[in-house]
């Protein structure tokens, strides 16, 4: 299994106050989606892999499509910071 410290990272600059189960379930989420595709992950699957109940998903995102633009939002988010401030001094000067 890969090494996932880099998401870790992004969530505790990202959502600092993210409670450690939503943490799991958007870390498990991130990853069954990138290994399996959105369409053939599962919500037991995220879950199970979480170690939280399938109700614990549902408890904090009202459905999977919700978990996985919650994922979208935290990486474009980044990556358009981290865009803009490298390239901001290139445009500037």
């Amino acid at each position: 299994m890969q090494n996932y410290q880099w998401l870790d990272e992004l969530l505790e600059k990202e959502m600092p106050n993210m409670t450690e189960k939503k943490k799991a379930i958007v870390k498990a989420a991130l990853i069954l989606f990138s290994e399996k595709g959105y369409a053939a992950t599962s919500t037991k699957e995220i879950a199970v892999m979480a170690n939280v109940s399938e109700g614990t998903i549902f408890k904090h995102f009202s459905s999977k499509r919700e978990l996985m633009l919650s994922l979208i939002d935290i990486i474009i988010n980044e990556m358009l910071l981290t865009l803009f401030y490298t390239g901001l001094p290139e445009i500037l000067s």
